[in-house]
């Protein structure tokens, strides 16, 4: 299916999420692949996340493509491959600013695991009882971030959320958690 216009197109948009969702619509997280709707709705005057996710789990195990979407598999395939490379350039790059060994941090395990994530935020009739994505902590070692040119990308530094805005063109990288927990 070609994706060249599905911004630009609702009734393709429309269409291609629907075929990804009827694909995968699942909360089994001990599935691979994973769409969810409004993940976290609670009751009546609570602020929700307002936004629709798809999930691969792509590592330690490599996850079979046929259990992907086919409208989204060569795009999810070739990104993740390049995400890998990438990390695996930048842990070797961290381990060397630390004066360790390059592959210091790929043998400590930091490129065993892989979740590929995208999320999509529909139009909200109440969006002021919501949240695209609450705030949050990454848990991984490293996250890597593709921004749409809409944003919404907030860091907490210093005591204040700071916003970041999109760079067309550029990714977000991200220390998680586990790196900052292993320094």
């Amino acid at each position: 299916m070609d994706l060249t216009c599905v911004y630009e197109d609702a009734s393709l948009h429309r269409e291609i999420i629907k075929k990804v969702g009827d694909t995968c619509e699942n909360r089994d997280h001990t599935k691979k692949v994973l769409y969810n709707g409004n993940p976290n709705i609670r009751g009546k005057g609570s602020a929700i996340n307002w936004r629709d996710s798809l999930n691969f789990q792509m590592a330690p195990q490599q996850l079979d493509p046929e259990e992907m979407p086919q409208v989204c598999r060569d795009i999810i395939l070739d990104y993740t491959n390049k995400v890998q490379t990438l990390g695996r350039t930048l842990f070797k790059l961290s381990s060397e600013a630390l004066g360790l060994n390059p592959t210091y941090l790929e043998d400590y395990g930091c490129m065993e695991g892989l979740l590929c994530l995208g999320h999509y935020y529909p139009a909200c009739p109440e969006s002021h009882l919501a949240f695209r994505t609450a705030s949050h902590a990454d848990s991984s070692f490293l996250t890597v971030l593709l921004q749409n040119q809409i944003g919404g990308l907030q860091v907490f530094h210093e005591n204040q959320w700071i916003d970041v805005p999109p760079v067309p063109g550029a990714l977000v990288v991200n220390l998680g958690d586990m790196l900052q927990a292993s320094k």
